[in-house]
């Protein structure tokens, strides 16, 4: 479904056959790869570090920000040039002071992490990325760029408070030996669901485009209908300012909606850990000590240049061990003693 063409749910409706089947494929294809991935000894996705509820609550609030992220940066610049009529380069500089916030905001988030955990900072960004989305519901071609770049700053602060705590906490928790499958996991789920996201996104616009658009459009051609002096011309600019119009109240729609889903997910933050994981990711594991090993650890060496009392020991000359031809160490040759007779009943240990 992401690789069709985005209007081709409400081509076909959402209730079709085609697209109802389509669904049941993806959903029984997914079921078969996470039998065999939890079956075979060395799987291609680890699947069962799902069952740390923090992971997956993690993973979920990751998921839609991204999803929520790219939607906004791939359809505010292609509003910018299509109804504003601006170039690529000026709606990519727009969109640059947005992002340098949310790159600002992130380290302070870690900060804050640090002190009061991840609860808190990440319930507090979901609030602030769902009220700068519901602020930009209100987008027409005749928004100030100004206003749109100040709805879009105060969405993307909330983003970088959000985003630092979440992903620290999703791997607070996971073994050690689970670390790099729990990576490789949560990097394959933010790809798939800024995908997903951006292809749901766009099944939404495109049927409230087509529901603004005809219901916009009626009026036009019954205000064009009325009046006997608009000629061919100005019909035709009409229906592209209906267009534009059209495109902008489908994305107040997108918006609201992001909005609405947004905020469900700082319901979901609040069931983060509320107090900071030292060492996020080196949860001890208490099982059978491997032989060979010793459970304090390696005995550290006495030292001998400590200085006591203002003198300084004399430093040892490092012992040599005795090697042979071949450059190996030999083996210490064993003396025994034995009683021997010599010179009239004189006895003296021998070496043997």
């Amino acid at each position: 479904m992401v690789a069709a063409r985005p209007s081709t749910g409400a081509d076909w409706g959402w209730t079709s056959y085609r697209i109802l089947g389509l669904v049941a494929l993806g959903v029984l294809s997914l079921a078969v790869f996470a039998v065999v991935e939890l079956s075979v000894p060395e799987p291609l996705l680890d699947v069962h570090v799902f069952r740390y509820w923090n992971f997956t609550n993690s993973l979920i609030l990751i998921s839609v920000l991204f999803a929520g992220l790219f939607g906004l940066y791939f359809y505010i610049p292609l509003f910018l040039q299509e109804g504003e009529g601006l170039g690529a380069l000026q709606a990519g500089l727009l969109l640059l002071l947005p992002a340098l916030l949310t790159g600002l905001t992130m380290p302070i988030a870690g900060k804050i992490y640090d002190r009061i955990g991840a609860r808190w900072p990440a319930a507090v960004g979901c609030l602030v990325v769902a009220y700068g989305t519901y602020l930009m519901r209100n987008v027409t071609p005749d928004t100030p760029r100004g206003l749109l770049v100040l709805w879009m700053c105060v969405r993307n602060i909330g983003m970088g408070i959000a985003f630092m705590p979440i992903m620290t906490s999703s791997m607070a928790g996971i073994p050690t030996r689970e670390v790099n499958r729990a990576s490789a996991v949560s990097n394959i789920i933010q790809r798939v669901s800024s995908a997903f996201g951006l292809a749901v996104m766009t099944s939404v616009l495109t049927t409230q485009m087509a529901q603004q658009f005809s219901s916009r459009a009626s009026l036009s051609v019954a205000g064009g209908a009325a009046d006997p002096h608009l000629s061919g011309g100005s019909m035709l600019g009409w229906r592209g300012a209906v267009q534009t119009a059209a495109f902008g109240g489908g994305l107040g729609d997108l918006f609201l909606l992001t909005a609405g889903v947004t905020a469900l997910c700082a319901v979901m933050a609040l069931m983060l850990p509320a107090k900071p994981v030292a060492g996020a990711g080196m949860t001890l594991e208490v099982g059978p000590m491997p032989p060979g090993r010793d459970p304090l650890g390696p005995v550290p060496e006495p030292r001998e240049d400590l200085v006591l009392d203002g003198l300084r020991p004399p430093r040892a000359a490092p012992a040599r061990r005795a090697v042979d031809d071949a450059g190996r160490p030999a083996r210490p040759r064993r003396r025994s003693a034995r009683r021997a007779v010599v010179n009239g009943g004189a006895t003296h240990p021998h070496r043997v």
